[in-house]
């Protein structure tokens, strides 16, 4: 006897296409995840447009350091040591996420994101140095190996250790969050003992006996990375109540007069200012937490750079300074080379993004894709 199919048993069979495909889809996810290229869901990302302006500015100090202008002798000079703290505060504080599996993806991600272009920015500078400033190459010797992946040089001196260290770091992260959460509290007091280290110069008759410590707590995971890191991450984490119990402004008032005052007792009895003070760490807290009370502060021009260009203005501001030296310009008691700087490099960081952006449409996306039919198949 015919009898027509019942509406729960068409909707059933009706389902079964769709649940097949969403388990496929899932066991695709799934195999991309345990091999680290993808991560879990996204949720909508909150735009803090005052970071971005804070990125531009900072990258400016960056370079008016390397330059050696204007800093020495102007009020900039206590506030110029912020740019790199700020910087790491920053992408800290973007890695926090209530979903501790989206942290540990962030984490692999950006670690090899900074592994690769560290990579390529070191052999890029090596080119550039052999044609513009051979004396920056060093000999391969396993000291300077050493160096290069331990301090945190690059190939060409230090102005890229800052990635070499962020790599690093973010793989300690990793680590810290996956099996003890709990030590990322402490890892802030790192900032004290890479300030006592680093102001070892500070008395000739310890300078060369504890050299190693000034060495290996100047520029590397341990003396900026981590501590800045993990304090980004705290801020994130803690935001709400921070802002709730204290007076931003006041509070960013008072740690700028005294890493001021801190840059004129240095003077007063001759201790070096080598752009790391102990005030250094409450500035720059404060001044984050100043950009996330007024997120929607921005300047377009200014804000554009930062959230586009700043990174590569770091990346290419030591191929224009060795440009400027090797045609003998004076780069010093001027504010003009470090502007020029910041504008030219501009044009590298268009191009620059221009072909990152084409490598990931063209090469990472169909490599990716080809990973998940292979795990689909495997599966």
């Amino acid at each position: 006897m015919f009898t027509l199919p019942s509406p729960d048993s068409e909707r059933k069979s009706q389902q079964k296409p769709v649940e097949q495909h969403k388990s496929k889809k899932n066991l695709q996810i799934e195999g991309l995840r345990s091999i680290g290229l993808t991560n879990p869901a996204k949720p909508a990302k909150r735009i803090i447009e005052s970071l971005y302006v804070l990125k531009a500015i900072c990258a400016f100090f960056v370079i008016s350091i390397h330059v050696t202008v204007i800093i020495p002798h102007t009020i900039l000079q206590p506030i110029a040591g912020v740019g790199t703290p700020c910087f790491l505060c920053i992408t800290g504080y973007l890695l926090y996420s209530a979903n501790r599996e989206r942290e540990l993806g962030k984490c692999v991600a950006w670690a090899k994101k900074c592994f690769w272009l560290a990579l390529v920015f070191n052999l890029f500078y090596a080119v550039v140095a052999y044609f513009f400033y051979p004396a920056a190459l060093y000999p391969w010797t396993l000291e300077q190996c050493l160096r290069l992946f331990v301090l945190g040089r690059g190939i060409q001196g230090s102005n890229l250790w800052y990635l070499t260290a962020l790599w690093e770091a973010l793989l300690v992260m990793w680590l810290i969050l996956k099996y003890a959460p709990g030590l990322i509290r402490y890892l802030p007091l790192l900032f004290i003992i890479a300030f006592i280290c680093r102001n070892v110069e500070a008395i000739p008759t310890l300078t060369e006996k504890y050299r190693l410590l000034y060495l290996y707590f100047r520029l590397n995971m341990f003396a900026m990375s981590l501590p800045f890191l993990a304090t980004g991450y705290l801020i994130h984490k803690y935001q709400d109540k921070i802002l709730n119990s204290i007076k931003v402004e006041v509070c960013l008032l008072s740690s700028f007069l005294l890493i001021f005052a801190e840059c004129l007792v240095r003077k007063k009895t001759g201790i070096p200012c080598n752009y790391f003070f102990l005030f250094t760490y409450p500035f720059v807290v404060f001044l984050i937490l100043l950009c996330i009370k007024y997120q929607n502060f921005t300047l377009p021009i200014i804000g554009a750079i930062g959230k586009h260009h700043s990174p590569n203005i770091y990346y290419f501001h030591g191929f224009y300074i060795w440009l400027l030296s090797s045609v003998c310009l004076p780069l010093t008691d001027s504010f003009i080379p470090s502007l020029c700087i910041y504008i030219a490099c501009l044009p590298l960081s268009f191009g620059f993004n221009i072909i990152s952006k084409y490598w990931i449409t063209k090469a990472w996306k169909p490599l990716q894709r080809t990973i998940c039919s292979y795990t689909e198949e495997k599966t």
